[in-house]
């Protein structure tokens, strides 16, 4: 939360150099006001970090198809993984987009007889 709204909710109570008296209500109305501008800035924080197939795609400079079929795999493990906002389109959370960072190319390692005792 931004200081102007912790000065405008000081003058709001208090008034601005007049003694203004403190009621039950007046304080309830100030914190129920407080509350919304804490909820508003948080749920624009959230979208903001939200991104996109393409906004992905675009960070890790892979194809849309390739973290389309990364978070189908997360999808089909887990039961849940992005939000579907639209048809075809999903946005992750900026803990799903670093899941979604791809690994080294290629087939992963196999195990070999030597590594198992």
């Amino acid at each position: 939360m931004k200081s102007i709204e912790i000065i405008l909710s000081l003058d709001n109570l208090f008034g601005r150099g007049e003694g203004a008296t403190l009621t039950r209500q007046r304080v309830s109305h100030e914190l129920k006001r407080l509350a919304h501008v804490i909820e508003q800035i948080t749920r624009d924080e959230v979208l903001r970090s939200l991104k996109s197939t393409g906004d992905v795609a675009e960070l890790y400079r892979v194809s849309r198809q390739s973290v389309n079929t990364r978070a189908a795999r997360f999808r089909n493990r887990r039961g849940s993984f992005g939000w579907q906002v639209g048809r075809g389109v999903w946005v992750f959370t900026p803990d799903e987009v670093e899941e979604l960072r791809p690994g080294k190319p290629g087939r992963p390692p196999s195990i070999t007889k030597e590594l198992v005792c």
